[in-house]
């Protein structure tokens, strides 16, 4: 099974088999730490193809996890169902909403993902203050491109 998107951002939804993902990020910038971010997704497109799979069922499992390992949130276990009948491949968006994540200070963070129970990803999330950003970086951290 291939994941070829794999995003954590602000919203996301499947939209009859279309994934629309809305502001992707990878630094959140508080004014102040410890903070707490109210809502954000997980959004994954999956993609199985004929043969390579033996089974129907499969787990999923999302946490966050910072400098130490340690995870700031319950990890979030799923599971789902794709069959492909007698098509070639299927593909499936998994939408996943996370609330009220409790960030106890700055640093790097890091997405897990884990599908089967082996670890597929690693997403980098740095969480720095608002005043340490630096002078050519936007609120959500990402570089202002030059005209």
């Amino acid at each position: 099974m291939d994941i070829p998107i794999i995003a954590l951002c602000d919203s996301a939804v499947d939209y009859s088999g279309k994934l629309v993902v809305v502001g992707t990020f990878d630094t959140i910038a508080p004014e102040t730490v410890p903070f707490i971010l109210d809502q954000c997704c997980v959004a994954l497109r999956l993609i199985i193809r004929q043969g390579h799979e033996k089974k129907d069922k499969h787990s999923l499992r999302i946490e966050i996890a910072d400098d130490e390992d340690n995870f700031i949130i319950q990890p979030l276990d799923a599971t789902f169902e794709i069959n492909l009948g007698n098509a070639p491949f299927a593909a499936s968006n998994l939408v996943f909403t996370l609330r009220q994540i409790p960030f106890a200070r700055a640093g790097l963070h890091e997405l897990h993902v884990s599908l089967d129970g082996r670890r597929r990803a690693n997403i980098p999330l740095l969480v720095q203050v608002r005043k340490d950003l630096l002078p050519h970086q936007n609120q959500a951290g990402s570089s202002k491109r030059e005209k």
